[in-house]
Protein backbone atom coordinates (compact mmCIF):
# COMPACT_ATOMS: atom_id res chain seq x y z
CA UNK A 1 0.00 0.00 0.00
CA UNK A 2 2.96 2.31 0.45
CA UNK A 3 3.54 2.16 -3.30
CA UNK A 4 -0.17 2.70 -4.04
CA UNK A 5 -0.20 5.74 -1.82
CA UNK A 6 3.04 7.04 -3.32
CA UNK A 7 1.51 6.84 -6.80
CA UNK A 8 -1.33 9.10 -5.74
CA UNK A 9 0.69 11.48 -3.56
CA UNK A 10 3.25 12.05 -6.32
CA UNK A 11 0.42 13.78 -8.18
CA UNK A 12 -0.61 16.06 -5.28
CA UNK A 13 0.53 19.46 -6.52
CA UNK A 14 -0.94 22.89 -7.17
CA UNK A 15 -3.45 22.74 -10.04
CA UNK A 16 -3.64 18.94 -10.22
CA UNK A 17 -6.85 17.44 -11.63
CA UNK A 18 -8.56 15.04 -9.20
CA UNK A 19 -10.18 13.02 -12.01
CA UNK A 20 -6.78 12.48 -13.60
CA UNK A 21 -5.32 11.36 -10.25
CA UNK A 22 -8.23 8.92 -9.79
CA UNK A 23 -7.79 7.52 -13.32
CA UNK A 24 -4.03 7.23 -12.86
CA UNK A 25 -4.44 5.36 -9.57
CA UNK A 26 -6.86 2.88 -11.11
CA UNK A 27 -4.53 2.30 -14.06
CA UNK A 28 -1.71 1.67 -11.54
CA UNK A 29 -3.91 -0.81 -9.65
CA UNK A 30 -4.96 -2.63 -12.85
CA UNK A 31 -1.31 -2.98 -13.95
CA UNK A 32 -0.67 -4.88 -10.71
CA UNK A 33 -3.86 -6.96 -10.98
CA UNK A 34 -5.32 -5.24 -7.91
CA UNK A 35 -8.95 -4.14 -7.61
CA UNK A 36 -9.65 -0.59 -8.73
CA UNK A 37 -10.59 2.08 -6.21
CA UNK A 38 -14.35 2.55 -6.28
CA UNK A 39 -14.63 4.68 -3.17
CA UNK A 40 -13.35 7.98 -1.91
CA UNK A 41 -9.73 7.09 -1.12
CA UNK A 42 -8.19 10.57 -1.16
CA UNK A 43 -9.66 13.96 -0.29
CA UNK A 44 -9.02 17.33 1.25
CA UNK A 45 -9.44 17.88 4.99
CA UNK A 46 -10.33 21.09 6.75
CA UNK A 47 -13.16 21.87 9.13
CA UNK A 48 -14.71 18.53 8.18
CA UNK A 49 -13.10 15.10 7.89
CA UNK A 50 -13.67 14.84 4.12
CA UNK A 51 -13.94 18.01 2.07
CA UNK A 52 -13.59 18.92 -1.56
CA UNK A 53 -11.66 18.45 -3.61
CA UNK A 54 -12.38 14.72 -3.63
CA UNK A 55 -10.13 12.39 -5.61
CA UNK A 56 -12.75 10.55 -7.63
CA UNK A 57 -14.21 10.29 -11.13
CA UNK A 58 -16.57 13.29 -10.98
CA UNK A 59 -14.57 16.01 -9.18
CA UNK A 60 -14.13 19.28 -11.08
CA UNK A 61 -12.23 21.18 -8.36
CA UNK A 62 -8.42 21.31 -8.69
CA UNK A 63 -5.85 20.92 -5.93
CA UNK A 64 -4.31 24.14 -4.62
CA UNK A 65 -1.18 25.09 -2.71
CA UNK A 66 -1.67 24.87 1.05
CA UNK A 67 -4.41 22.23 0.96
CA UNK A 68 -4.29 19.39 3.47
CA UNK A 69 -4.95 16.12 1.67
CA UNK A 70 -5.65 12.66 3.08
CA UNK A 71 -4.83 9.51 1.16
CA UNK A 72 -6.01 6.07 2.27
CA UNK A 73 -5.80 3.47 -0.52
CA UNK A 74 -7.17 0.04 0.32
CA UNK A 75 -6.92 -3.47 -1.06
CA UNK A 76 -9.39 -6.07 0.15
CA UNK A 77 -10.46 -9.54 -0.86
CA UNK A 78 -11.94 -12.55 0.92
CA UNK A 79 -8.68 -13.19 2.80
CA UNK A 80 -7.09 -9.81 3.51
CA UNK A 81 -7.81 -6.15 4.19
CA UNK A 82 -4.92 -3.69 3.86
CA UNK A 83 -5.11 0.08 4.18
CA UNK A 84 -2.73 2.94 4.82
CA UNK A 85 -3.71 6.45 5.87
CA UNK A 86 -1.61 9.59 5.84
CA UNK A 87 -2.08 13.35 5.58
CA UNK A 88 -0.11 15.61 3.25
CA UNK A 89 0.25 19.34 2.81
CA UNK A 90 0.59 20.63 -0.74
CA UNK A 91 3.67 22.86 -0.78
CA UNK A 92 6.08 24.15 -3.43
CA UNK A 93 5.40 21.64 -6.18
CA UNK A 94 5.16 18.60 -3.92
CA UNK A 95 3.24 16.98 -1.08
CA UNK A 96 4.82 17.02 2.37
CA UNK A 97 3.90 14.10 4.66
CA UNK A 98 2.56 15.48 7.94
CA UNK A 99 2.77 12.28 10.02
CA UNK A 100 6.00 11.54 11.85
CA UNK A 101 5.13 7.96 12.82
CA UNK A 102 7.66 5.54 11.30
CA UNK A 103 6.31 3.64 8.32
CA UNK A 104 6.59 0.08 9.61
CA UNK A 105 4.23 -2.86 9.70
CA UNK A 106 2.36 -3.00 13.00
CA UNK A 107 0.98 -6.34 14.02
CA UNK A 108 -1.84 -6.48 16.55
Amino acid sequence: MVEARANTVAQFRDGADCRAIFDSQNAWMRERELPEERRLYAHSQGYDLAERPLVRHDESMKLKMGMCMAAHPTVANSRVFVTLTDNFLIVDGAAERLHRTPETIVEL
